[in-house]
């Protein structure tokens, strides 16, 4: 089993026993990865306190193989975005960012740029007014969008590859772009 040590953010943890849960992370060094810790739902358990979403921290892991579960073995909190839970814009922005990560970010793929990218914005989502926190939202998926290659071109037509004029134009998402008057 090889061990490692990087920066970490929890993205979601799921009780996988009565004293376990699976912890799915965006570790700085090693990418999206899922990890099982054993005994975190204790009183006293291995880890610097309870498990939570959104928690960084400093964590050391053992990996055998990318597609299995790795075990955590230590985490030591850094830092708890406990702004993201005082309103429901900041939550529903930070719910939003963790679910892109979840659902597009491979597995095992180290991502340092997309780590800082995450950590920022959730700051960034917790010292927000409630007004800001879409902006802010938006933003940050966009970025993330164009680090992970998904940004479609928008210099030209996505139907038949022409510099499209002046003015506004037509998003097509079945196109996968802008389309030009024609």
């Amino acid at each position: 089993m090889a061990v490692q040590k990087s920066s970490v953010l929890i993205l979601r943890c799921q009780d996988w026993s009565e004293t376990s849960q699976v912890v799915h992370l965006l570790a700085r060094e090693a990418g999206r990865i899922r990890c099982l810790a054993k005994g975190s739902r204790r009183g006293l358990n291995p880890f610097s306190g309870p498990l939570d979403r959104w928690t960084a921290g400093d964590a050391v892991f053992g990996m055998t193989d990318p597609n299995r579960l790795a075990t955590l073995m230590e985490l030591y909190e850094t830092e708890r975005f406990d702004g993201l839970r005082r309103g429901l814009p900041a939550f529903y922005g930070a719910s939003c960012i963790t679910e892109l990560v979840l659902a597009i970010v491979p597995d095992a793929e180290r991502q340092p740029e997309l780590y800082d990218l995450v950590v920022e914005t959730l700051r960034l989502l917790g010292a927000s007014a409630p007004r800001e926190c879409q902006a802010v939202t938006l933003a940050a998926l966009w970025r993330m969008l164009a680090m992970l290659g998904y940004v479609p071109a928008m210099d030209r037509c996505a139907e038949c590859g022409e510099a499209p004029a002046a003015g506004p134009l037509d998003f097509s998402p079945a196109h996968g772009g802008p389309l030009c008057a024609k």
